[in-house]
């Protein structure tokens, strides 16, 4: 019997070292046991916070080659009485476990046979584990709140011998590489560093971006299958994307899969709750993606465009969204899942507050009118029946309008018109980083209409970074202003707000653009010109007479 159970621990015990990922022995004088501070992959390991439990499958003389001879059950061996000798039939029972099994596959139906976990030979594993009898032994991962962004070791199952000390390197990887980016639309934006195949700096995608309120912002979150995917049975993610009050519930969302397209329903799911909005894809591995070339390395990702709505915040913090990724994160149990870290993302809008003035005074003036123009594609910014902000087309306007055309083109439509106010005051609200046309469609009382628009250039320095690691108010926009006909102008970086004035001034003559108080000058002169004709017509008669 014993050469038939050497024979079969060898076949066994060199898989299960190529599988389960314990590494080379040393030698000492007692048998010890004690995690390593690499992986088997060779990455560091950080055994804080990590919890493994030994258990006692046999005892027995182990062989510098991992054979086993004088074999008898051990204290966590399912089934058997602790020191009773292993018989014939019993190593046709492991063989018949062995066959046709690899891997993580090997690892887990002896655990799951052989294993009674009641009492663990050595429930925590920290440190070195000392006067360990030789034999057998599988060492399981039993951490009950995972790191972010890691996954439980595969079960560990090798052989260990009276002189040994035995340095464990679990077999563990990071779970997905998770990011969600925000795609910026005017701006340059920043390489990542180290590259990052996954960010196309091209398209802009970022984590900060500046928008128009109405604008549909788009984004993008990216799962990168781990390197232990094949040691997994069953893989599922679950992506949820949290969104600040300034953005309506996504949509247009596109779900791929490498560069497959994937079909709601049939390869995922989609619900929202609140603000949170969940991609779940229950199982990678079923037939529905066997052909689709899923394997380590394949990115996984969600598409996905929210409009910036009217309950943005201007400037100050920005508009946060977040997003996690819930992953399968235990190769042994098909049903343990953990959590990434949190990704985030800002985007940023602007207001410009404008004073309407009587040219060379600090005179106010009321009941100017104004529409705003966007340069990049000539739509107006308007209001909807519902009191939400959109940016639409208007028919007739093109580059050589005027504003009495504009004023005219505009009449009847969604345009919003803003109109100053008896402190002059007028404002757009929303603004995307950029050029704008500021059109006076309607001047005061008594005042000329200019011709041409003013020239509004809205700026701002964001950290266009591929890296915030938070939401806070250090981390975003650092400054906000903005040209107007050629006069450079600063603005308030935690309201977002740009206050500039806009002068009344005119060619013509004083009659056709003075206002009340010319006209009482005009008023006042008449009569001293009056009083002093009838003066001199008096003072001629008395010297006549």
């Amino acid at each position: 019997m014993k050469k038939v159970w050497k024979g079969f621990a060898a076949a066994v015990s060199a898989v299960a070292i190529a599988a389960t990922g314990f590494i080379g022995v040393n030698a000492a004088n007692a048998a010890t046991i004690e995690l390593g501070n690499q992986t088997q992959g060779g990455e560091d390991f950080v055994a804080t916070g990590r919890t493994f439990a030994v258990y006692q499958l046999m005892t027995g003389t182990v062989d510098a080659t991992g054979k086993i001879t004088d074999a008898k059950w051990g204290q966590n061996a399912k089934g058997h009485t602790a020191g009773t000798g292993v018989t014939q039939d019993e190593i046709t029972a492991l063989q018949n476990v062995q066959d046709g099994k690899t891997g993580a596959s090997l690892g887990k139906a002896l655990y799951d046979t052989y294993v009674d976990t009641t009492n663990p030979y050595a429930a925590s594993l920290s440190g070195k584990l000392t006067d360990v009898p030789a034999g057998w032994y599988v060492i399981v991962e039993t951490t009950d709140d995972l790191p972010n962004d890691t996954s439980k070791s595969l079960y560990m199952f090798a052989p260990i011998q009276a002189d040994q000390d035995l340095v464990v390197t679990p077999k563990t990887v990071n779970g997905p590489d998770f990011i969600k980016k925000v795609q910026e639309n005017t701006k340059d934006v920043e390489t990542p560093n180290p590259t990052d195949s996954r960010v196309n700096t091209e398209n802009k995608w970022n984590d900060i971006a500046d928008y128009n309120i109405g604008d549909d912002v788009p984004f993008k979150l990216t799962a990168t299958l781990p390197s232990n995917y094949a040691d997994y049975t069953k893989y599922k993610l679950v992506f949820t994307d949290t969104r600040g009050t300034g953005f309506d519930q996504p949509k247009e969302i596109v779900v791929k899969a490498g560069a497959s397209t994937l079909t709601e329903n049939t390869h995922y799911t989609t619900a929202f709750d609140g603000q949170k909005m969940t991609v779940t894809i229950d199982d990678l591995k079923v037939d529905a993606f066997k052909n689709l070339g899923i394997d380590a390395g394949t990115n996984i990702t969600v598409d996905y465009k929210m409009r910036l709505n009217d309950s943005a915040v201007i400037g100050g913090n920005g508009n946060p969204n977040t997003a996690e990724l819930e992953y399968s994160s235990n190769p042994n149990v098909d049903s343990e899942t953990d959590k990434s870290h949190t990704e985030y993302t800002k985007t940023f809008t602007y207001k410009i507050d404008g004073t309407k003035k009587q040219a060379g005074t600090e005179n106010k003036l009321e009941g100017a009118k104004f529409v705003l123009q966007r340069k990049s594609d000539g739509k107006f910014q308007a209001t909807t029946a519902d009191s939400k902000t959109e940016w639409i087309t208007i028919d007739g306007v093109t580059d050589s309008s005027t504003s009495a055309n504009v004023a005219a083109a505009v009449q009847g439509t969604k345009v919003k018109i803003s109109t100053s106010g008896a402190d002059g005051k007028f404002g757009f609200t929303g603004l995307d980083y950029g050029e704008y046309k500021l059109w006076e469609i309607e001047a005061p009382a008594n005042f000329t209409l200019p011709t041409t628009p003013f020239a509004v250039d809205v700026t701002s320095a964001t950290d266009n970074m591929q890296n915030l690691g938070a939401i806070n108010t250090a981390d975003g926009l650092t400054s906000v202003g903005a040209t107007i006909n050629g006069t450079t102008i600063s603005g308030e970086k935690t309201t977002g707000v740009i206050n500039f004035s806009i002068d009344n001034s005119s060619t013509s003559a004083l009659p056709s653009t003075g206002g009340m108080g010319t006209t009482m000058l005009y008023v006042a002169g008449g009569a001293i010109v009056l009083i002093a004709g009838i003066g001199m017509a008096v003072a001629l008669r008395r010297r006549r007479a």
